[in-house]
């Protein structure tokens, strides 16, 4: 199996129960580093983030991404609902620190993470989101 150029498989895997739902969990960077939240698109999984978490890990960061319920290796669920979704992120948030972490989503997950900052102000100190522009061919 090839991989993408730059590709670095996560350092550590673990598994999270999030009310009865087994969520895989993945770290790049020093266990000791400051955690940094990475969420991922409504139809990938957190080896998606293969190439682009290893390069914030390298900066100084504990990068830790999870893949959704019915995601990746993470068990499938008989309810699946945004907040299901959100109270997901809180139960890997919660085994990872106590404390506000910074959090960067692509697409779903950065809808996910600006909606959970809100709802739980307490988990977020800085959030940045991603997702792609579309536009139509007749406004290019």
């Amino acid at each position: 199996m090839s991989t993408y150029p730059g590709a670095r498989a996560p350092d550590r895997r673990r598994t999270v129960d999030a009310f009865g739902v087994r969520l895989a969990v993945y770290e790049w960077g020093d266990e000791k580093a400051p955690p940094l939240l990475m969420v991922h698109g409504g139809f990938d999984f957190a080896r998606t983030l293969d190439v682009f978490a290893p390069l914030i890990a390298d900066a100084g960061y504990r990068v830790v991404s999870w893949d959704h319920r019915g995601h990746g290796d993470s068990e499938h669920a008989e309810l699946y609902s945004w907040l299901a979704d959100e109270r997901d992120m809180l139960a890997v948030l919660d085994s990872t620190t106590r404390a506000p972490v910074p959090a960067v989503g692509h697409s779903k997950g950065g809808s996910m993470r600006t909606a959970s900052a809100t709802s739980w102000p307490s988990t977020a100190c800085r959030s940045g989101a991603r997702s792609p522009t579309w536009r139509s061919a007749s406004a290019r």
